[in-house]
C-alpha cells in the first residue's frame, strides 16, 4: 500500500505536486518551487531591509560562506533537491534566478513570513504570502515565455512544491527577543567602570558620581 502524501495545490491555473514529509517522490520531477519561510529561506532576506537575517556566521557555516539559510547547512529542500539531482534551488531574489535556472524551480520562502500577510511585521522585510504567489506568477510567465504553453504546463504538472510555513514562528520571535535583550545586557557590561573618588579627582568625575 502506498504511505506517500501527496498535496494538489493550485497556482495561476496550473496543478501542481506538493511534497509532505514521508512522501516518496520520482526522480522525473523536474523542479521544485519552494514557499515557506526561515526553515526553507535560502536568501531571499538577504536583500530585504529586515531583521530576520541569516547572512552571518554560524550560520551557513557548512558552506564555509554565508547563504542566508537559517541553518548551520543544507535546508531539507536542498536534500531533496540533491536526491533528485536538481541542485540547489536558488532564491527568487538573488540574479542567479533567471533564465534556464527557473526550470529547475525557485525558492521564493522568506523567513519571518507566513500564511498572513501580517505575520512577521516585527521583523520587517519579509516576503509575505501574496507577494510570494505573484513571484511565482512571474517565474510562470518566464518559463512560458522561454519554452511555450504546453511545455510549460507539462513541467508545471510533474513538477514539486514545497510548502512549510509558521511551524517555528513563535520559537524565532523569542529567540530574537531573547537575542536583543541579551544584546542590550551585553552592551551595559562593557561600559567602563568610573573611577574610585579620590581628593584628586576632577569636578567632572564628582559630578558623573552624581
Amino acid at each position: 500500500m502506498d504511505r506517500s502524501v501527496r498535496l494538489k495545490t493550485v497556482i495561476g491555473g496550473f496543478t501542481v505536486l506538493g511534497v509532505l514529509l514521508g512522501m516518496s517522490v520520482s526522480k522525473e520531477a523536474p523542479a521544485n518551487f519552494v514557499f515557506g519561510d526561515s526553515l526553507v529561506d535560502a536568501g531571499n532576506n538577504n536583500y530585504l531591509l529586515s531583521l530576520s537575517k541569516a547572512n552571518f556566521f554560524p550560520r551557513s557555516i557548512d558552506f564555509g560562506i554565508p547563504t542566508g539559510r537559517f541553518t548551520n547547512g543544507k535546508t531539507i529542500v536542498d536534500i531533496i533537491g540533491q536526491e533528485l539531482d536538481m541542485g540547489y534551488t536558488p532564491p527568487y531574489l538573488a540574479a542567479t534566478a533567471s533564465g534556464p535556472v527557473v526550470l529547475r524551480g525557485v525558492n521564493y520562502a522568506s523567513g519571518g513570513a507566513g500564511i498572513l500577510n501580517g505575520t512577521g511585521k516585527i521583523f520587517g522585510g519579509r516576503i509575505n504570502f501574496d507577494a510570494r504567489m505573484d513571484n511565482f506568477a512571474h517565474t510562470r510567465n518566464d518559463i512560458i515565455s522561454n519554452i511555450g504553453s504546453l511545455a510549460a504546463l507539462n513541467l508545471f504538472k510533474r513538477a514539486i512544491v514545497s510548502a512549510l510555513n509558521g511551524t517555528n514562528y513563535d520559537d524565532w520571535k523569542e529567540s530574537l527577543n531573547m537575542y536583543l535583550t541579551i544584546s542590550e545586557k551585553d552592551l551595559a557590561l562593557r561600559e567602563p567602570k568610573p573611577m574610585d573618588l579620590s581628593s584628586e579627582s576632577s569636578a567632572s568625575e564628582i559630578a558623573f558620581h552624581k
